[in-house]
């Protein structure tokens, strides 16, 4: 591409000549997709600097829209609720289509406390503590719950969020691959950069390990300290 300095002129050419090329390029493709998935009636609006698809659709098509390679992302809004965030995720479809069920696997849990495995599946161990007087976490065992059915074939190990430094390192010493963290870690900070942050990077970097790591309830203030670690998924 040319400088500006070299000639301006020629940097606007080479710039609206880019965007012309992408317009063509985004507006085939999502002409293309919204035809072969949608009512000509129900296409709200198609993109054409970006992926971007607006359709009119029931909350079972927008289910069935995960299972497309060429859906990223979905943003939905029902009628009276306001704006979320739909998982693409398609892990239900990676297990079931794709049979990759977590086999082989393993996965720790970071949560709250587990005192007891009742009500879970055999395949997890749950760190002992040495604590006293503390109920079941029913978030924790919720969260193990849909990583579990997930990929059910996987070996599990919890452990307490609370003493987080031992327990990852607890979790790596069993081996595991990956580790969730649906917790908070550390002074609740937002948006910044802490030893948490570098430690969680350290730790993924140099351990193999693959974290991932709740932003928070925060909604737009912002993301935990603990989450904004360049080595994991947030």
């Amino acid at each position: 591409a040319p400088t500006n300095e070299e000639n301006p002129d020629a940097v606007q050419d080479y710039i609206e000549a880019k965007r012309l090329a992408s317009r063509t390029l985004y507006a085939e493709q999502n002409e293309a997709f919204a035809a072969a998935h949608f009512d000509q009636e129900d296409i709200l609006y198609l993109s054409q600097y970006s992926p971007l698809v607006l359709v009119n659709v029931t909350l079972d098509e927008v289910y069935d829209l995960t299972r497309y390679d060429e859906v990223s992302y979905l943003d939905h809004y029902q009628s009276g609720a306001e704006l979320q965030l739909t998982s693409a995720s398609r892990a239900d479809y990676v297990r079931d289509t794709k049979n990759y069920k977590g086999g082989g696997i393993k996965v720790g849990i970071l949560d709250g406390h587990i005192t007891n495995s009742a009500g879970l599946p055999s395949s997890i161990t749950v760190k002992p503590e040495n604590v006293y007087n503390y109920e079941d976490c029913m978030h924790a065992k919720r969260v193990a719950k849909v990583i579990m059915t997930m990929a059910p074939n996987a070996t599990y190990y919890a452990a307490y969020a609370g003493n987080y430094i031992t327990n990852i390192e607890w979790l790596l010493s069993q081996g595991v691959n990956v580790i969730n963290i649906s917790a908070e870690l550390g002074n609740y900070t937002l948006n910044t950069i802490s030893f948490i942050t570098t430690w969680l990077d350290h730790i993924a970097f140099n351990h193999d390990v693959h974290l991932v790591l709740s932003a928070g309830n925060y909604g737009s203030a912002g993301v935990n300290s603990s989450s904004m670690a360049f080595n994991a998924i947030t």
